[in-house]
């Protein structure tokens, strides 16, 4: 999960498609915002790294792989969806 220096926005992407998609259309533009990006202004988001690894430990990714979108909560849990199921973690 990576951001832009750049950006504005709180919405992670993912790198691996963010450069595969880019290096085949050489645009380099932010998938969400749609702003130019250079890869030097991009840098993972330990955060959301850190929720992406306890979604693969708990094997929550298997139960649904259409999860797109988390919800933060001020004590740190989250909360993600799915059209299918509705799952809150932990911190």
């Amino acid at each position: 999960p990576v951001k832009s220096l750049m950006c504005n926005h709180i919405q992670c992407f993912d790198l691996h498609n963010f450069i595969t998609m880019n290096y085949q259309v050489q645009k380099w533009k932010c998938p969400i915002c749609n702003r130019a990006v250079k890869l030097a202004d991009l840098y993972v988001d330990s955060y959301m790294q850190k929720v992406l690894e306890k979604m693969n430990i708990q094997k929550l990714k298997a139960v649904d792989e259409h999860v797109h979108e988390i919800m933060i909560f001020p004590d740190g849990n989250w909360e993600f969806f799915s059209p299918k199921k509705k799952k809150r973690g932990k911190k």
